[in-house]
């Protein structure tokens, strides 16, 4: 399957995932209880994934149009044959996403990017 990343206009292929981080933050509520060991604890199911993206793009004319892509402020979808369904996503609040010649090929882009998971 072809990795590819879209904001509903436009599509942009990806040549190769390069890297690959995720985390999903906890909601769990701890209180301290002042004389007590032990703490009350309230449980809630943990937050959608976030993490860095670290994809190859085929030249860098796609690596700009990837790039600005991110930075409509459009709500992304990634179809990576890895993931289980296609993964809606922003980037993260304040974050950079970063656009770098790749140093092996001088021709080839990395494109890296911050993200937070959101329902499609």
């Amino acid at each position: 399957m072809v990795t590819t990343i879209t904001d509903g206009t436009a599509e942009v292929s990806v040549h190769l995932v390069m890297g690959w981080r995720q985390g999903r933050p906890s909601r769990n509520v701890i209180h301290e209880v002042p004389g007590r060991e032990d703490p009350d604890v309230i449980l809630h199911p943990s937050g959608l994934r976030q993490g860095t993206m670290t994809l190859l793009l085929a030249d860098l004319a796609t690596g700009l149009a990837a790039e600005d892509m991110h930075a409509a402020g459009a709500v992304m979808t990634l179809n990576y044959d890895t993931l289980p369904a296609p993964m809606g996503y922003v980037v993260q609040e304040g974050a950079v996403v970063d656009l770098e010649l790749d140093p092996a090929t001088l021709s080839r882009s990395i494109l890296t990017i911050p993200y937070q998971e959101v329902p499609l």
